[in-house]
């Protein structure tokens, strides 16, 4: 536990040098005071942390809230950090003043027009990954062996789950219907069943949704890197087996 809660502490620390630097590119590009910008990038890596740190001594609607802002800002983030790196590129051979080039002209156009477009991008990303994560796609996959089987069989297979505070007891539900629509002889769950909260998970009764999921052949899983965030694989274990 205590080397979980390292981790977040040191990506609390590095959300607040990336909010920094956002700060920095970002103040020439959005009409918002400066004062506010970067009260609002420092608060933001607070508020994901919170959740991961207080999650179980929090109200369950308020571990949500703030688990979902702080998901989202995450996934922000570490765009947002990768498309500083031109930024401060630019503003290095800006200080040269190469080819008329200044500091001046660095703040009032490349800052403003690069980022705006970084964050429509952003934007469009966040709300197409959303949108697809709350929609899973369904493949199709035909194989032919040589083993001695009697007839045809089906094999469903869902993996890297996530649940947690994004998607909860409702996907889970969900995914047992379309699952059990598919009629299918054997259900194989890959790794990452949580997002690694597991006391949340616990709480917001995730797993209920999976009740009746049954096939012939049995329901097997594995667990994965995020399911050990949880800290305890066999009081998980335990109860995806009821």
């Amino acid at each position: 536990m205590k080397h979980r809660y390292t981790f977040y502490w040191i990506l609390w620390g590095l959300g607040e040098l990336s909010g920094l630097g956002q700060w920095l590119l970002l103040r020439w590009a959005l009409p918002v005071p400066e004062h506010e910008l970067l009260l609002t990038f420092s608060l933001l890596p607070f508020v994901y942390l919170v959740p991961n740190i207080l999650g179980n001594h929090l109200p369950l609607n308020v571990t949500r809230l703030l688990a979902r802002i702080g998901g989202y800002w995450f996934i922000y983030g570490y765009y947002m950090t990768l498309l500083l790196l031109p930024a401060f590129a630019v503003w290095l051979v800006c200080l040269a003043q190469p080819f008329g080039l200044s500091l001046d002209w660095g703040h009032t156009v490349f800052s403003v027009y690069y980022g705006r477009a970084s964050l429509l991008g952003l934007a469009a990303l966040l709300a197409v990954g959303s949108w697809r994560a709350r929609h899973p796609v369904m493949h199709r996959i035909e194989m032919e062996t040589e083993k001695p089987i009697e007839r045809a069989f089906s094999v469903a297979f869902a993996s890297d789950i996530h649940l947690g505070a994004v998607l909860g007891h409702s996907f889970a539900a969900e995914l047992r219907r379309d699952m059990m629509n598919l009629q299918p002889d054997l259900i194989l769950f890959g790794g990452d069943i949580i997002d690694g909260d597991l006391g949340y998970v616990l709480r917001d009764k995730s797993f209920k949704g999976f009740a009746g999921l049954k096939a012939p052949w049995g329901v097997y899983a594995v667990f994965g890197n995020h399911d050990t965030y949880g800290m305890n694989l066999s009081k998980e274990q335990k109860r995806l087996k009821q």
